[in-house]
């Protein structure tokens, strides 16, 4: 069998087939439009000015201490800050995280 021979799409399908590659090529460039431009906030002055951490992470850290400081012995908050301090170790590359991490676990299993 020999299938060298194409069968061409009839021109509705083609016509539909390239309405819809542009319309995934406009929602995947909407998309990265609106990553970026979330992602560029972190430099806004009023973010810092303000005090409160921009990335999920940095804000999951900082909900969880608010949390400890009314109930310092809450071993799931306290768990649960444990894991964000070694995923924030593990994003930064800084090991000081580690022993953060390790001191909330500790808390968390007393």
């Amino acid at each position: 069998m020999r299938f060298s021979r194409s069968f061409p799409l009839p021109a509705s399908r083609r016509r539909l087939a390239a309405l819809s590659a542009l319309g995934v090529g406009a929602v995947l460039l909407v998309v990265t439009a609106v990553g970026l431009t979330v992602g560029s906030d972190t430099s806004s002055p009023v973010a810092h000015t303000i005090g409160v951490p921009v990335d999920p992470l940095s804000r999951s850290i900082a909900a969880a201490q608010e949390r400890l400081r009314s109930n310092p012995d809450d071993a799931i908050t306290l768990a649960q800050l444990g894991s964000a301090y070694v995923e924030q170790a593990r994003v930064t590359a800084d090991p000081s995280y580690y022993q953060r991490a390790q001191a909330a676990l500790d808390r968390s299993m007393a």
